[in-house]
């Protein structure tokens, strides 16, 4: 060791917006360093520590008491040095709750995750993921040849794989997927359902889920522009001037149809949070989506719009040109459709997971995801970690309060729908009356980037002004929220945590589309001017 040397304080420290005995603290500074330790002060003595060696991290301390908290923090940097940090001060008191308390969801009671099996349309393979009661593996290989009598025959040529690994399960408080396996080989189609039936027979299998491979799945078609109110543009090809200002064409962001943000936009822009947005691919090099972290994405010679489009609707770079993304200031990872599982191992508590897909059956219709029991509990797994998620309620025109789709429970993600610009009521390709579908936004004639319909000068400059469906209205809310839980974790040193975000989001959205069970279209500068008046 050759020294300590100061550091800027890059130290948060944050807790629930409904204090629950935690104290959450990430290090969002120096990134080069070989070991850190947290030190929490409570009215300036020392009551914890907890070390780590993982970037990027949120570590909690759990059972304390209301009172004045700081956090600081010693790195021990690659080089050997020794640097420190110092969070602010946050001060808890026992709180009530901060707004009216929604009336109670009508969750369904818990569920069996068995049965339920599907094949979807427009995918081109699925394969089986099993989860155990803990050691059902290993009973699995001495099981009955008579019961297993499809599995049994093609056992031979097969291998079961976690899914998680054990340091991954452990960090991530991931217990309940200690014993979650995909298994690899070839299983012909039509044993697929057979196969997941005979081992859902089994009392130590907890499910066997029939999983969509999403990594080689398309990109849907939008439902095309319905609202009379909003003008269609005439689209721009010419490449002898640059790229307009297309923000004037963002009235998504206007009040009272929009979301009302223009008028908070210049200082509140989600610096501070972060959301992880899974999507059908990006042009990674469009001129307007400089802050676009992509994780996966398929290759561009393949369709990207539907991913840039909704890429900047959240993180359209803040410049002259072009769009300005609604949460343009927040962290944004971008995951190909094929990579929840990634999701799943990188979310920190308080961030966002935006997933803009559906899947589609003939007989029932175009689904949210949470139809499929693997991808439901990933998500549920997720939100008990409070992570926030949102998800496309899916454009099926469908009423999911009836028997539409498979009922696993709440998984605690929120369901969005569309809205149509106009009067904010549902539009007509939105499913709607889900127990979880607590929010909407536009889901017509939103101007963001890709397609080309709006300006055409090539993938990297291309920008259009009629993206639709809940692939617009799952973006434009989760930057929302963005937004929200930026501010509450820089200025508030708390976070909403998933389900009370629902809460608030119904208590401080717009109402329109509540009477045709779509749910509430976020107002955000009324959210935050009411958080601001109590600070």
């Amino acid at each position: 060791m050759t020294g300590t040397r100061a550091m800027k304080p890059d130290l948060m420290i944050f807790s629930s917006v409904e204090f629950d005995g935690k104290i959450h603290v990430r290090y969002i500074g120096v990134k080069a360093f070989k070991h850190i330790q947290y030190h929490l002060q409570r009215a300036g003595k020392t009551v914890a520590q907890i070390d780590s060696l993982t970037k990027d991290e949120t570590l909690s301390f759990d059972n304390q008491p209301a009172g004045t908290y700081k956090a600081t923090c010693r790195l021990t940097l690659d080089d050997g040095t020794l640097a420190t940090g110092e969070s602010m001060e946050i001060n808890i008191s026992p709180m009530s709750q901060p707004y009216p308390v929604a009336p109670a969801v009508n969750q369904p009671p818990s569920k069996s995750l068995k049965g339920g099996h599907w094949l979807y349309e427009g995918i081109e393979h699925h394969f089986l993921e099993v989860k155990f009661q803990p050691g059902g593996l290993a009973k699995l290989e001495h099981e009955s040849a008579k019961v297993l009598s499809i599995f049994n025959g093609i056992k031979h040529t097969l291998r079961f794989r976690l899914v998680f690994s054990a340091v991954t399960t452990r960090k991530k408080g991931l217990e309940a997927f200690s014993d979650f396996y995909r298994i690899d080989g070839v299983i012909p189609k039509e044993d697929l359902i057979p196969i997941a039936t005979e081992l859902e027979t089994l009392d130590y299998v907890i499910y066997c889920s029939v999983t969509p491979d999403t990594k080689s799945m398309k990109a849907p078609e939008l439902p095309a522009l319905a609202d009379e109110g909003i003008e269609e543009q005439e689209q721009l090809t010419s490449t002898d001037t640059p790229t307009p200002d297309f923000t004037q064409l963002q009235t998504y962001v206007d009040a009272p149809r929009g979301m009302n943000i223009r008028s908070i936009w210049d200082e509140r822009h989600g610096a501070g949070a972060t959301v992880h947005h899974l999507d059908f691919g990006v042009y990674k090099n469009h001129e307007d989506l400089a802050n676009v972290q992509v994780i996966t994405s398929r290759l561009e010679t393949e369709d990207c719009n539907h991913g840039t489009a909704s890429c900047g609707c959240v993180v359209g770079t803040d410049n002259s040109f072009g769009v300005k993304g609604i949460a343009h200031g927040c962290r944004f990872l971008f995951y190909d459709t094929g990579d929840l599982d990634l999701i799943v191992q990188n979310a920190e508590l308080a961030d966002i997971v935006a997933l803009d897909i559906e899947f589609n059956d003939s007989i029932r219709g175009r689904l949210p995801v949470i139809d499929s029991k693997s991808w439901w509990d990933k998500i549920h797994a997720l939100t008990q970690r409070h992570v926030t998620v949102l998800l496309a309620a899916a454009n099926g025109a469908m009423n999911l309060s009836e028997s539409a789709m498979n009922d696993w429970g709440d998984s605690g993600g929120t369901l969005v729908g569309a809205c149509t610009p106009s009067t904010g009521r549902r539009r007509s390709t939105s499913n709607y009356n889900h127990y979880s579908l607590w929010l909407n936004s536009w889901g017509d004639s939103v101007t963001t980037t890709g397609y080309g319909h709006l300006q055409n000068r090539g993938i990297n400059a291309s920008y259009t002004s009629s993206y639709s469906g809940t692939s617009s209205a799952t973006p434009l809310c989760a930057a929302a929220l963005a937004i929200v839980q930026g501010y509450a974790l820089s200025e508030r040193r708390e976070y909403y945590p998933p389900l009370v975000f629902r809460e608030a989001a119904m208590y401080y959205g717009y109402d329109e589309g509540a009477v045709d069970g779509v749910g509430y279209r976020p107002n955000v500068a009324r959210w935050l001017s009411d958080l601001e008046a109590k600070r």
